[in-house]
């Protein structure tokens, strides 16, 4: 996460600073050396971000901001001409947020201004971008951008781009964007009762920022209702207007009250809502909402104490529900891990009867498995020494996956899986940390965010065996610090440790030493990215 590098790094800063009699010139000024990390945010802005492949494989989208600020514009790079396009940019002066969008970007860490997110219809037609707190649609033939009435929270736009599901006051609206007329799909939203919207615990706890999400034809939304009025209230003053009054939040503090939830679906044309009926007192949290195109639509529910985990198949005809998968762990049961950026949520049903893909961590490691239609195990397909991380595409033409694994503790591989004999092929090796993404539907080609062991940072794109093809320009600027990192292990459990000494290093010198551990077995800092 950002706000750990950049500790990291003014950590270093502050440490060369104790050093000042031993070092060069370079280094005189430690103010100057926290000032490039505070104004480059330790070099990422100016790095292409949220790219994403257009259907016909012609373009790439992404975000990108200045070198020293925080202000996003969204671009399209176009591949036979490497000419790069500038679709939308931020509006002049200061964002004006409701209270409202601010939570929910404070929760999804979304601390960027200007474009702050974009959403492309299955076609690539549409393009729906969020600026500055109100929406812009973008016709990807001609560039021509309108605006869309309302102010609107949480938009989620329809695959075929013609409509989307949106909240105002709490409730859940469908706008379509051709006439702009609106309609209202729920009716009973307040101050603690929410319609398309993630409670917080989901938001903040389960990595699921989404309320809303829409069914593969566009006609149908599911939608998440949550009522917090049993949660604890608590009130945020902000110091620098100590007039205004606190702001009340409800925050579920451990073992207090969560927010009732239930899960509906309903019509774009409105109607009565066909709730999804399950124990909600046994499964209190959804975690994963799952509806594709040749798979159906699939919940996974946790327990309050996240040793249970059951993943139901939804009829959304009807709204009943098929237990399809549950596990459990006596000490604690993780999530599908989310940590590589641009992955897509299991399970993911397989053409041909072939059942589906689910991971574990019932094994040694983190596991991908092949399960048959009834929640059978059929076989593991990822070993041991290649630990599952994240899955990437199914591609049924060729009928075979591709998936980030980790060959060793502190770099990541992308491999392709056949699901016929469960042969594995490398598709990038290159040591550090590769973050991929496959557009829904586009198999030929992906985006991989690639922070390199020897400290750089790019975006690139990769045809579908791994070869670069294009590096999305970048304008960040790195920061003029030298970094001399050593991995390691301590302990008998043989921890993964980086050991960072400062230039002209003695041995046998006592130096200070700063020691940096995030609190929790979640969350790795140790990779092979020295920057």
């Amino acid at each position: 996460m950002p706000s750990f590098r950049l500790r990291r790094a003014l950590l270093s800063c502050a440490f060369l600073s104790s050093l000042l009699p031993a070092l060069p010139a370079m280094a005189s000024e430690p103010a100057s050396c926290m000032l490039d990390l505070a104004k480059t945010r330790n070099g990422t802005l100016g790095l292409p971000t949220r790219s994403e492949v257009t259907p016909d494989g012609h373009s790439v989208l992404f975000l990108r901001s200045g070198p020293f600020d925080t202000r996003l514009h969204l671009f399209r790079y176009d591949l036979p001409d490497h000419s790069l396009h500038e679709l939308a940019a931020p509006e002049a002066g200061p964002e004006h947020l409701s209270v409202e969008e601010k939570a929910r970007r404070e929760r999804a860490r979304q601390s960027m201004s200007g474009i702050t997110d974009y959403q492309m219809s299955e076609d690539g037609g549409t393009i729906l971008a969020s600026q500055g707190g109100r929406l812009i649609r973008i016709a990807a033939d001609d560039g021509r951008v309108s605006s869309v009435d309302g102010n609107w929270i949480a938009p989620r736009l329809s695959p075929d781009g013609q409509t989307i599901a949106a909240v105002r006051d709490n409730d859940l609206y469908a706008v379509n964007l051709v006439t702009g007329a609106e309609t209202r799909l729920t009716t009973t939203g307040t101050e603690t009762l929410t319609n398309g919207l993630a409670e917080f615990a989901a938001a903040e706890e389960l990595e699921r920022p989404d309320g809303a999400w829409w069914s593969p034809d566009s006609q149908t939304v599911l939608f998440e209702e949550a009522d917090s009025g049993n949660v604890e209230k608590h009130y945020i003053t902000n110091p620098e207007t100590p007039q205004a009054a606190p702001v009340e939040f409800r925050y579920p503090r451990a073992g207090t009250p969560n927010a009732r939830t239930r899960f509906g679906l309903t019509s774009i044309k409105g109607g009565d809502v066909r709730w999804i009926g399950w124990d909600h007192e046994a499964w209190p949290y959804m975690a994963r909402a799952v509806w594709r195109k040749n798979g159906g639509l699939f919940l996974v529910l946790l327990n309050r104490e996240q040793t249970q985990e059951q993943v139901l198949s939804v009829d959304p005809a009807t709204s009943k529900t098929t237990l399809l998968l549950a596990e459990s762990d006596k000490a604690w049961l993780n999530l599908d891990p989310r940590d590589a950026g641009g992955s897509h949520a299991l399970p993911v049903v397989l053409n041909g009867q072939q059942g589906f893909l689910w991971a574990s961590e019932r094994g040694k490691t983190w596991q991908l498995e092949h399960h048959a239609a009834d929640g059978s195990l059929k076989r593991v397909l990822t070993p041991n020494t290649l630990p599952y991380v994240a899955f990437n595409d199914y591609d049924a033409d060729s009928n075979s996956v591709v998936v980030t694994v980790r060959p060793n503790r502190i770099d990541n591989e992308v491999v392709r899986i056949s699901l016929a004999d469960g042969k594995i092929t490398p598709l990038i090796t290159e040591p550090g940390i590769h973050n991929v993404h496959f557009t829904n539907g586009t198999h030929r080609l992906l985006v991989d965010a690639f922070a390199a062991a020897d400290g750089t940072r790019r975006t690139l794109l990769r045809d579908a065996k791994g070869k670069i093809l294009a590096s999305l320009p970048g304008i960040a600027q790195p920061p003029h610090l030298p970094v001399h990192v050593q991995f390691t292990t301590a302990g008998e459990r043989q921890l993964d440790a980086a050991i960072i000494r400062p230039e002209h290093f003695q041995k046998g010198h006592h130096y200070p030493v700063v020691l940096s551990v995030y609190g929790g077995p979640g969350v790795k800092l140790v990779h092979d990215t020295p920057s």
